[in-house]
């Protein structure tokens, strides 16, 4: 009698120590029919992983032992097997816990782990990058700008001055030309050109004599459909003026028809001049004149500009047409600066 209780308490802390042949002894209690044969306990076995703690298949307390119950403390179930038999089983139980697991194994979390960690490595470092370059890109553009910035400030103090310039040597050029009338019209057949000009103003009832005219001749190449304009330097200004202002008299004589006095224009003064006239053309203003070298445009609503460079009448019509623009640059200089009259278009 006290064997057997040594033998079953041994049995016991035999069983606490190991957990797997406490699962053993669960299957063997849900399994009432299964028979103690070798064959039927490997086919059963294959489900559990082997057991450093399972006891020598010899060993005395294994045979007609008793162990508690993992989950119900149900008494566990009596073996009568003999220790060939028992043998035979745990060699089974041995085989078939080197079968590959059906749960998911240590190696395959790795797995997992190393392809999340994967994953999430290069999610950070899109993240990252498209960070880095969006700040890149502002400070990029913030160094761009201060250094523009300065260089903004330089071109427009240029072209400040070089309007400025532009518009000073456009009034020397024009001041330069201040005694100089521009005659068309008359034959090539008249060689003496001041000659010509002296009988021109008798015409208007204005005395002139050669000596008030400093120099004349004619400009340009000859043209067979047309006679060559002729310059002419008076050399009293007031005297000029008063040939301008008759000039539309030239009108009344027959034998003067087909003349034309112009006052001579720089040449950006005589573009600008030809752009006010296409634009009259167009209606978008009244009309136009030149006056004392000054180009003058008068809206539609009688409102008067003095106008040097073409974006000021730009401003004044909001924009220019484009035939004006590709007109104006197929005009020669000579004709641009002829262009305009005195009279009122």
């Amino acid at each position: 009698m006290y064997s057997d209780n040594k033998r079953r308490r041994s049995s016991e802390r035999s069983s606490e120590h190991s957990p797997l042949s406490t699962q053993i002894y669960k299957k063997y209690r849900e399994y009432e029919s299964f028979t103690n044969s070798s064959s039927d306990f490997s086919n059963m076995s294959h489900q559990y992983s082997p057991s450093p703690h399972l006891p020598h298949p010899t060993h005395p307390n294994l045979v007609s032992t008793q162990v508690s119950y993992a989950t119900g403390g149900m008494p566990p179930p009596q073996f009568s097997s003999t220790p060939v038999q028992y043998s035979s089983a745990m060699h089974s139980a041995n085989i078939a816990s080197h079968q590959p697991q059906s749960g998911i194994s240590d190696f395959d979390i790795q797995r997992l782990a190393q392809a999340v960690k994967g994953l999430m490595v290069n999610e950070i470092k899109d993240i990252m990058k498209s960070a880095l370059q969006d700040e890149i890109q502002d400070l990029v553009g913030i160094h761009v700008a201060h250094s523009i910035a300065p260089l903004r400030a330089t071109i427009e103090n240029l072209a400040s001055k070089n309007r400025e310039l532009e518009r000073r040597v456009d009034e020397l050029e024009a001041y330069s030309r201040r005694n100089l009338v521009r005659i068309s019209g008359v034959s090539e057949k008249e060689i003496d050109t001041s000659a010509a000009l002296t009988k021109i103003a008798s015409k208007l009832e204005i005395p002139m004599t050669s000596s008030d005219i400093e120099v004349s001749h004619r400009v340009g190449p000859k043209h067979p459909s047309r006679p060559r304009q002729i310059i002419a330097r008076i050399k009293n200004y007031e005297l000029r003026h008063r040939l301008l202002r008759s000039s539309k008299k030239l009108k009344q004589h027959p034998d003067m028809s087909g003349i034309h006095i112009n006052q001579e224009l720089s040449k950006s003064r005589g573009k600008l001049a030809y752009h006010a006239r296409q634009l009259v053309r167009e209606r978008k203003i009244k009309s136009t004149f030149v006056w004392d070298g000054k180009v003058i445009v008068v809206e539609n609503d009688d409102r008067k500009h003095t106008i040097q460079f073409v974006d000021e009448l730009m401003q004044i019509v909001g924009s220019l047409g484009t035939d004006c623009h590709s007109d104006s640059t197929h005009q020669s200089p000579q004709v641009l600066s002829t262009s305009p009259t005195v009279s009122q278009t």
